[in-house]
């Protein structure tokens, strides 16, 4: 996916609040998830369904570390998927775009070439600088996506 198309489906209040040199993104976080590395390919689907959510939304009651598989690909048989935690100390219900915006910033910045001329893609996770939520991609293991 072109990061030219997911800009556009983006909620207007994030496309317009957020630089893309704002996301602090750190690969091989987040502390406790699986070490594992996938295909990147593996990663394609949870973000694509995320993006088909548009501007629905997800709630999430508050944090600190309230997190919610909000996607994942079953068909990887490790479960590649998208983790969102929100660590406000309110409720806060976020759009799929958004979410799948910041998936692709971790898809983006963590994907590397291995020797086998296949990328991979580490765990790693982004954070929201204008609110107090975050998103990691990771290996969710055999019994975590329900999809």
């Amino acid at each position: 996916m072109k990061v030219f198309t997911l800009l556009a489906l983006v909620s207007p209040i994030v496309a317009s609040a957020i630089k893309r040199d704002d996301i602090q993104v750190n690969c091989g976080q987040p502390a406790g998830a699986s070490d594992t590395q996938l295909l990147a390919s593996e990663y394609s689907y949870p973000v694509s369904q995320l993006l088909k959510g548009g501007d629905a939304t997800v709630h999430f009651y508050k944090g600190p570390a309230f997190c919610y598989v909000v996607s994942c690909n079953p068909g990887s048989g490790d479960n590649a998927g998208v983790t969102v935690c929100n660590d406000a100390d309110k409720e806060v219900d976020i759009a799929y775009a958004d979410m799948a915006w910041f998936a692709q910033r971790v898809y983006d910045k963590c994907k590397v070439r291995h020797d086998d001329g296949k990328d991979y893609l580490q765990k790693g996770q982004a954070f929201n600088p204008d609110a107090d939520w975050n998103v990691f991609l990771s290996d969710l293991g055999p019994n975590a996506c329900h999809n």
